[in-house]
């Protein structure tokens, strides 16, 4: 007979003695997601059917979803349906579509570039300042990426994350997230986080 390897022997002493009965429970890990962006496919099928599936109902964390999410019209170098953009990005449609995100979905708000470039570098102080009044003014990367487009997309994430804090500091009364996690609502997930 082969002698019992020492950590059994301990977890077996510690069975016979009643301190150890089953796993030790652990606290749930708290992940809030961002879904900042456009609106673009997010009320599509796939999209959402992975968003709830894949993200939002886990066994390994516990999840709140926050957006905001953009209502522009596409810009015209777009080659997709126009039309069916449009629809998708109406105010009732995203309404319809945040409902079928709930219970996980805490809040969610929308927005429009215009707003977006009016309060592009209202935040910033001191030195900061000087430099937000250029922001907008910086050459764009490509045709693709004006400056109003990267400028839009700071503040979707800024509001998005705006919407977690409120969360924190109201309904949670200042406990924070252990995990801050940023999506796009165009995003495809096809296999559990």
């Amino acid at each position: 007979m082969t002698p019992m390897p020492l950590f059994l022997a301990a977890a077996a002493a510690a069975i016979g003695r009643g301190r150890a009965r089953g796993p030790v429970p652990v606290e749930q890990v708290e992940v809030a997601f961002c879904l900042a962006g456009p609106t673009n496919s997010l009320p599509t099928l796939p999209v959402l059917k992975g968003l709830k599936r894949n993200v939002l109902q886990s066994s390994t964390y516990t999840s709140s979803l926050f957006a905001a999410l953009g209502t522009d019209e596409p810009p015209a170098y777009d080659k997709l349906n126009v039309t069916l953009l449009r629809q998708i990005s109406h105010e009732k449609v995203i309404a319809r579509v945040m409902e079928t995100l709930r219970p996980e979905l805490r809040a969610y708000a929308t927005y429009n570039t215009s707003e977006a470039l009016a309060h592009a570098g209202a935040r910033a102080c001191g030195k900061e300042a000087a430099a937000s009044q250029t922001m907008l003014e910086a050459p764009a990367v490509s045709a693709s990426r004006t400056p109003a487009a990267w400028a839009s997309t700071l503040y979707s994430m800024q509001l998005c994350y705006s919407l977690v804090r409120t969360d924190e500091i109201t309904a949670r009364h200042d406990a924070r997230y252990d995990f801050v996690i940023r999506l796009r609502p165009d995003q495809l997930v096809r296999m559990p986080l």
